[in-house]
């Protein structure tokens, strides 16, 4: 079996050097917005960098005693188009920001589909949860506050410096000293950062998987007074996701305001300096106000420049763990686009040959099992609890890959077919089966597509839950609660076996199924999979004597291997007192 690194075992330190060349495949399906922001961008940038000029000109004028008007109107109409440009600029930025967040949040999601059940089982669901969730929000305010700022911001400070150095170069060689300096404490800080914010998503994940723990087992925290225990748990991820975000907050507060020190000091120097500039004439009064202005002006460009830096550092850490989902192992496609249609009916229904299966390195539940069953065949899967007996079935559905062996349905590996190609030929009742949060109607129809009222109605009826549908005027829409709260366990099972009269699958998988039912209504629902099983090839993993009793073949697991006997008289008879083939209430073999 493939050991897949779940994305919550891969340590922070090895996931803040994740290449900026995650980003542009994140941002390129929306590069046409990107274009035209960016465009607005550098139009606002430029009209920024040439306001103080025609204030110089305007100044200049009304010292030499020339009407400033030209000078006055040109300012006025530059400003107002900056302004209008500028709220473009601030839109298309966002629609792009959003558009990539909506693209990777559904990215995620895909990918999340697709992954193998193993790897879905040594993941946390919650922090999975906060990924799809937190990191691509994150990753959104990256873009909008991050990528596009440093270019309008580097174009603006560029601008800025050319009309500086042309007004007066000595003043600038004080300037650049100072952003020098900033530039040097924001990439300092930077990587800090990056790996504080990872560290913070990383808590929030443990939170979320904490609060879901609690949350999905209340009723057991309830029982026995669990209630302050789990909530201290909780409490101390909390704690722990407080801590580094206020590391991360100190970094911010420490880079924002020693950035605006170092230009609020710089334009003093600036002043002074230009002032004795002005009155030795080497520079004029508008010149030096004009500069003063360049001065004010790059204090929002260097600003920007150093949140942007640190808010590409955060997205690159939540991108770094949303990488982590794309390399998690995923099912195999179909290989060659010919899945088997009809198998020829000397073909087996389903054979494993030598197949191995162990969930953890050196400890396999499953060892070189061989068998074959044919089309049409009733088959009872017995042992003792904990065998391995469920395992086969997760090996059939292709929910795990074998350690060696091969799994074949109708004569073709698995894979061959193609997962989905094969599963929609398979039905499958587990021991204890899922109900999806949302509407009666959504559980029937799972995966089906429309399917008339009428034929839902009748199957409710035949597996005796047709009350379900008449709680509430809402009839088939009704909602059965978070994850069929609303439901016990024997109407769980009912609505699995409801989904298999649905189905038109001629592979029906039964672990358990009439586990949590009473008798009358087990009789009822064996009397249902007779009907519905002529033709069709079952398998049933059970304890009941009489399931074995009625099969075609008895596979009996037994320390992790598979023996195959014709009939439950001769599985009896090789292995006496086996749980399945005796009566336990009675002790009577069966």
């Amino acid at each position: 079996m493939t050991n897949v690194q779940a994305p919550s075992d891969v340590p922070a330190q090895g996931r803040a050097d994740v290449p900026y060349a995650l980003l542009w495949r994140v941002v390129r399906p929306r590069r046409a917005d990107f274009a035209v922001a960016l465009v607005l961008s550098l139009l606002v940038a430029v009209l920024t960098v040439v306001q103080p000029r025609y204030v110089q000109r305007a100044v200049e004028s009304l010292v030499q005693g020339v009407p400033a008007s030209g000078a006055l109107v040109w300012l006025a109409g530059v400003t107002l188009l900056a302004a209008i440009a500028s709220g473009f600029q601030v839109y298309m930025t966002q629609r792009a920001a959003e558009g990539c967040a909506r693209d990777l949040r559904e990215r995620v999601v895909d990918r999340l589909m697709r992954v193998t059940v193993e790897a879905h089982d040594r993941a946390n669901s919650a922090d999975l949860l906060s990924r799809a969730v937190s990191d691509t929000a994150l990753v959104k305010t990256s873009i909008s506050g991050g990528l596009l700022p440093v270019l309008g911001a580097g174009v603006t400070l560029v601008g800025i410096v050319v009309f500086m150095v042309v007004l007066d170069p000595m003043l600038v060689g004080i300037t650049l000293a100072v952003v020098v300096v900033a530039c040097v404490l924001v990439v300092l800080v930077g990587r800090t950062a990056r790996e504080t914010s990872i560290e913070m998503q990383d808590r929030t994940g443990a939170f979320a998987a904490a609060t879901e723990r609690a949350l999905a087992g209340i009723r057991t925290v309830k029982a026995f007074n669990a209630e302050e225990v789990e909530a201290a748990a909780v409490r101390g991820h909390s704690r722990r996701i407080w801590a580094a975000s206020m590391r991360l907050a100190r970094l911010v507060a420490l880079v924002q305001p020693t950035v605006n020190l170092c230009m609020q000091a710089a334009l003093v120097v600036v002043v002074v300096a230009g002032a004795a500039r002005v009155a030795g004439g080497h520079l004029s009064l508008g010149g030096l106000l004009a500069y003063t202005m360049y001065m004010v002006l790059m204090v929002m460009p260097v600003s920007q420049l150093s949140q942007a830096f640190t808010q590409l550092q955060v997205g690159r850490g939540a991108l770094a763990r949303l990488d982590e989902i794309d390399r998690m192992e995923t099912e195999p496609a179909l290989r060659d686009g010919r899945a088997s249609a009809v198998a020829a009916s000397d073909v087996p229904r389903l054979e494993m040959r030598g197949v191995s299966l162990a969930y953890e390195p050196g400890r396999e539940v499953l060892r070189d099992v061989w068998f074959a069953v044919g089309r049409g065949q009733k088959v009872a899967v017995v042992g003792r609890s904990g065998a391995g007996k469920s395992s086969l079935v997760e090996l059939v559905e292709g929910f795990y890959e074998p350690d060696a062996g091969v799994v074949l349905v109708d004569g073709a590996p698995l894979d061959e077919h193609g997962r989905a190609a094969a599963r929609s030929r398979m039905v499958h009742v587990p021991q204890d089966p899922a109900v999806l949060t949302g509407t009666l109607r959504e559980n029937l129809v799972l995966g089906r597509g429309d399917v008339p009222d009428a034929d839902l109605l009748d199957t409710l009826a035949r597996v005796g839950l047709e009350e379900l549908a008449r709680r509430s005027d809402a009839g088939l829409d009704v909602d059965l609660g978070q994850a069929g709260i609303a439901l016990s366990g024997g109407q769980r099972q009912r609505l699995a076996w409801a989904r298999v009269l649905l189905s038109d699958a001629d592979l029906v998988l039964l672990d358990e199924p009439t586990s949590n039912l009473d008798l009358g209504t087990e009789a009822l629902m064996v009397d249902l999979l007779e009907e519905h099983g002529r033709g069709r090839t079952v398998i049933t993993i059970t304890h009941r004597p009489d399931v074995a009793r009625s099969a075609d073949l008895v596979l009996v697991v037994d320390d992790g291997h598979v023996h195959v006997h014709p009939s439950a008289e001769a599985a009896r008879a090789a292995h006496p007192g086996l749980v399945g083939l005796v009566d336990t209430r009675s002790g009577a073999a069966a």
